[in-house]
């Protein structure tokens, strides 16, 4: 028992490390790092929203259009919160626009 709690407290204690490596890479501009560290954290805590839409954004950001619309339209479709839903259907929108895809983006 006292095993399979420090390995819970571990992995967990990994999570965090790898989110806060994502939040100073991406404060230093420096999304490689970034989105390497955002896709490890989501890895141990898939059921994160907030920073699923975070880690959507960056690779929106970055050009990384097919990637970012795969977890925009994951959450708006999937999340139970409708302000996640709102968000990543927006998210969605400009992430198509940037890419030229105008005419998909003013269906949304």
């Amino acid at each position: 028992m006292a095993e399979a709690c420090f390995q819970e407290a571990a992995r967990a204690s990994e999570a965090e490390g790898w989110l806060g490596l994502a939040e100073v890479a991406r404060r230093r501009e420096r999304p490689v790092e970034a989105i390497m560290a955002f896709r490890e954290y989501l890895s141990s805590e898939p059921e994160d929203e907030a920073r699923r839409l975070d880690f959507a954004r960056l690779l929106s950001w970055e050009g990384c259009y097919q990637e970012s619309e795969f977890e925009f339209r994951r959450l708006a479709g999937g999340s139970a919160d409708p302000a996640t839903r709102a968000a990543a259907r927006r998210g969605l929108a400009d992430s198509l626009a940037w890419s030229g895809r105008h005419r998909e983006a003013r269906a949304l």
